[in-house]
């Protein structure tokens, strides 16, 4: 691979850091990096209208899915570089901070954080809560307003 120039690195590292705020974004992401070109999804994009189903499980398996995915349960999935999202949440948030807390059950639980975040390993940051023993990803950590 040919060595970057300063714009090409410029992009390359504003383009891997994004962040996905619901559900339906990273549904999308995750569907278009996986199993559908972007320009497939673009086209049906375009054609999309009301329409009457032929098929109505499926009509309304497709309404229960929308509607799932519009709920935001999940409002907090960053997909920026680990470091990065370290330093930016350290800069925002101090400890104590209130927070919402996906547990590994689904559960939300409202709490506050007992440390600056850190990286474990090369590739999670993590950060302490009050009342749990164990690490949780920010990618599950989300600040109350």
């Amino acid at each position: 691979m040919a060595p970057r120039d300063k714009q090409q690195q410029e992009l390359y590292i504003r383009s891997g850091q994004c962040e996905l705020t619901t559900m339906l974004e990273s549904f999308l992401y995750t569907l278009m990096r996986d199993h559908v070109s972007p320009g497939t999804v673009e086209g049906l994009l375009r054609d999309a209208k009301p329409c009457n189903c032929t098929n109505g499980y499926l009509g309304a398996y497709a309404r229960d899915v929308a509607e799932r995915l519009t709920k935001e349960r999940h409002k907090s999935r960053v997909c920026a570089k680990p470091e990065a999202l370290v330093e930016r949440w350290n800069k925002k948030y101090p400890v104590g901070t209130l927070v919402d807390v996906e547990k590994n059950d689904g559960t939300i639980l409202r709490t506050e954080t007992v440390t600056p975040a850190w990286l474990v390993g090369d590739r999670t940051a993590g950060i302490l809560i009050v009342g749990e023993a164990d690490v949780y990803d920010l990618n599950r950590v989300k600040p109350v307003k």
